[in-house]
């Protein structure tokens, strides 16, 4: 074991201040990595070089000359698994040190011990990440033939069937520019693993502001409860809203990669709609191709299906169809959220019926959804991409909702 110059100085500014006493640490060498005194930093310690060669238990300095380098005080080496991997002094004079040698030394070691343990879990948490963005980004990583061997060193069955779930905060996509985001997403992070500690398996993995969470085998139910607490815990914990997006039932039988792509669009699924944050990549209809669309090609559609309209027309238009599906179709729970007439609301869609043809009433509920969320979708992304106006939607014909 190697001692830091950085874990040295931490060990030398704490002892000092116990004891009060100057104190200095060595390494294997000889050579001062650490003392109260920076001037000291770099030069060769001979009573230290000798504690190391001739594996002594201490070494007393009687004087400042007696060795070079060194100073009137005590040294004891630093053990580690055994082995002396560096050494502690202490300036002063011996009748007043002595007493706090052997204090001191095991002190140094317990912190040095503690060092190595915290360095280690660091280490294994990075083989593990890693490990892991393999897993989740790599299509077909399961395929090789070291990969399950790999995964059983670090304590992953690769083998057994997972399911899926990723968790992400509202209003912090850039979270990883600056360090104030960096540190609230590493303690989102830290919550959910604390969260899912109390789940058999589940392993976390945090990639910018998603945190995918794999858990073993679970029906759709059991994962919508899982997530829906995480979800409900960590909204408590840090007051802001998360969405949640799960995997389809039978994705993580075969590829976590799959499985993990499939909760990514029921995230942004989740993320689109109005209603639950949460949802279900088997329950996902019509969201998950319109997010698979491009702009262009929902401005075309758009273009086609309200030609003539004006952007204000399409968007009163919108909101009505939106309300009405969403009250499933009720005249009455449909205009209340509007803040309309049950009356004004039937004139109004006996109006679309006349100029489109297209009556809300009796369609399919599949193919309204997707007229509706198709519509309310690539009005939300013209508002925050487009700025020349009239290049969306020509104002030709001021009938309400036009034909297409």
């Amino acid at each position: 074991m190697r001692i830091s110059h950085q874990d040295a100085m931490r060990i030398v500014t704490e002892m000092s201040g116990i004891i009060d006493y100057p104190v200095n640490m060595m390494n294997d060498r000889g050579t001062i990595i650490a003392s109260t005194d920076p001037k000291r930093i770099g030069q060769f310690h001979e009573g230290a070089s000798q504690i190391v060669e001739r594996n002594l238990d201490r070494m007393n300095v009687e004087n400042d000359n007696e060795y070079a380098g060194a100073r009137e005080g005590v040294n004891f080496p630093i053990l580690f698994q055994n082995t002396i991997v560096g050494v502690v002094g202490i300036t002063g004079k011996r009748a007043e040190v002595a007493k706090y040698g052997e204090i001191i030394k095991k002190m140094t070691e317990i912190l040095l011990l503690d060092s190595y343990l915290k360095e280690q879990k660091l280490r294994d948490e990075t083989i593990r990440n890693r490990f892991l963005e393999e897993w989740i980004f790599t299509e077909n990583a399961e395929q090789d033939p070291s990969f399950p061997e790999r995964g059983k060193s670090i304590g992953i069955d690769v083998e057994k069937a997972r399911r899926v779930f990723i968790l992400s905060p509202e209003g912090m996509t850039d979270c990883d520019e600056t360090a104030e985001g960096r540190r609230l997403a590493e303690q989102m992070e830290k919550a959910v693993r604390g969260r899912l500690k109390r789940e058999q398996g589940c392993l976390v993995l945090r990639s910018g502001d998603k945190m995918f969470c794999i858990a073993s085998r679970r029906t759709d139910e059991q994962m919508k409860r899982l997530a829906a607490a995480v979800q409900g815990e960590a909204e408590e914990e840090f007051e802001i809203p998360f969405f949640a997006g799960i995997d389809g039932s039978q994705a993580g039988l075969f590829s976590v990669y799959a499985a993990c792509r499939q909760a990514e669009k029921a995230l942004r699924a989740a993320r689109s709609r109005r209603g639950s944050r949460l949802r279900l990549y088997d329950e996902v209809t019509v969201d998950i191709f319109l997010n698979e669309i491009s702009d262009a090609r929902k401005k075309e559609y758009i273009r086609r299906i309200f030609r003539g309209c004006g952007d204000e027309e399409v968007k009163e238009w919108v909101r009505l169809l939106e309300v009405f599906f969403r009250a499933n179709d009720s005249i009455s729970k449909a205009a209340e959220e509007l803040f309309m007439h049950k009356n004004t609301l039937q004139y109004r869609l006996k109006k679309l019926v006349e100029e489109t043809g297209l009556d809300a009433r009796t369609m399919p509920p599949r193919s309204s959804t997707l007229r509706c969320c198709f519509t309310a979708s690539c009005i939300r992304r013209r508002a925050h991409s487009e700025t020349d106006k009239g290049l969306f939607l020509r104002t030709e014909n001021r009938a309400g909702f036009c034909r297409p």
